[in-house]
């Protein structure tokens, strides 16, 4: 399972949105027209929330791949700065259960996976699920349910 497509869908959205607040701005700031200081403070917030959203809001490549006895979930963050790519693997036995949470008013969505060990219940660093299509999260939320202990 992947969410490939509408990762291409996230990425071309902020690129493109991005691209235009950017292109405003710096039109804003080189034209001789006179254009209101507020309007380009606006342009210049934008550009910003623009990026942090996107970096933070949880917008993640996702590759889930099963075995017989592990799962194995490959992620990475779709904001093109400081990608990091990671993996999470977990035997069958040792999964214990998982939540998805969302802020935002629903806008954004994290995925928390739970982990039994020695010492007790460990849960793994969020997984951005904001990427995924609702039914691709009601997926993957079956999926998980259906294998917990």
């Amino acid at each position: 399972m992947n969410n490939k497509k509408t990762s291409r869908k996230h990425i071309k959205f902020f690129a493109i949105s991005w691209l235009i607040t950017i292109a405003l701005f710096v039109i804003s700031i080189l034209t001789k027209v006179e254009v209101h200081s507020v309007i380009k403070i606006i342009l210049g917030s934008l550009v910003i929330l623009l990026a942090v959203f996107f970096a933070n809001g949880g917008f993640f490549y996702l590759e889930i791949e099963t075995e017989k006895d592990l799962f194995r979930i490959k992620y990475f963050n779709l904001f093109p700065m400081g990608r990091e790519y990671k993996t999470i693997q977990i035997p069958w036995t040792r999964y214990r259960k998982h939540e998805i949470k969302s802020s935002f008013n629903g806008l954004f969505h994290r995925l928390y996976i739970y982990e039994q060990t020695g010492a007790g219940l460990a849960r793994y660093p969020s997984i951005g699920l904001s990427a995924l299509s609702s039914e691709e999260r009601e997926k993957l939320h079956i999926f998980l349910k259906k294998m917990e202990k």
